[in-house]
This record gives structure tokens, sequence and C-alpha cells, in this order.
């Protein structure tokens, strides 16, 4: 992930799992039953 960020500099990186909806910087977990909402839950945090 490390290199990856550093070849293209996404503004925003996103990851889902079923882990709770979380922002740390540029990374955001999305829960997967949240999935459907993802163009939404972009919008609050950026």
């Amino acid at each position: 992930m490390i290199e990856y960020n550093k070849k293209y500099s996404p503004r925003l990186r996103i990851r889902y799992s079923m882990l709770n909806l979380k922002k740390d910087d540029t990374f955001v977990n999305i829960p997967l039953f949240l999935a459907d909402r993802t163009e939404q839950l972009i919008g609050y945090v950026q």
C-alpha cells in the first residue's frame, strides 16, 4: 500500500470490510453493509 501511495498519490483510499466506518487521513474503511452508500459516504468524508 505504501508503494501504491508513492506512485499514484490518491486523494482517498477506500477499503470494504467487516470493520466499522472509520477515516484515518486519506484512508476510509467502509463496512460491507454500507457498500451501496459509498458515494454518499465519500461526500461526507472529503
